[in-house]
């Protein structure tokens, strides 16, 4: 059924599926699960689709409309209070402890004190990710 829109109507149709929504009690559904709705969407639509090679719904530059509202409505249901924040709570300086007193982050030997700078820098610079691992030697010179 899908495969009958070009891709500026499916843009469209898809903006106005994210925008509307809900549960059926009409609550919003957490972050996560309207994340994994349109994954699970947009798997089907590379799978099944007649198009060669699937329709892409994450190409920002085929569906600009349907990733707007997408993240707007992730990031307004994150302001509302309908994320796991407790994720991204920061550590307590005994969870700090007992990750320096790991053996992996020790300094007894090279690669243990190439990640506890690893460590140390994603705490106090707030790197995150691959951020850590795109640093090189003059980055840390004075």
């Amino acid at each position: 059924m899908l495969d009958q829109f070009d891709n500026q109507e499916l843009d469209n149709f898809l903006s106005s599926f994210i925008s509307w929504l809900s549960k059926k009690d009409g609550t919003s559904f957490k972050v996560k699960s309207v994340h994994n709705c349109y994954a699970a969407l947009a798997k089907y639509l590379c799978e099944n689709s007649s198009i060669e090679g699937g329709v892409r719904i994450w190409d920002k530059y085929s569906f600009p409309k349907t990733l707007h509202c997408l993240y707007g409505k992730m990031k307004s249901l994150q302001q509302a209070g309908y994320s796991d924040t407790s994720k991204s709570d920061s550590l307590t300086s005994n969870e700090i402890m007992s990750c320096l007193n790991y053996n992996y982050l020790s300094v007894e030997n090279n690669k243990g004190l190439v990640w506890r700078c690893f460590f140390w820098l994603s705490l106090l610079c707030g790197l995150r990710g691959s951020n850590t691992y795109k640093l090189e030697y003059q980055d840390l010179e004075r």
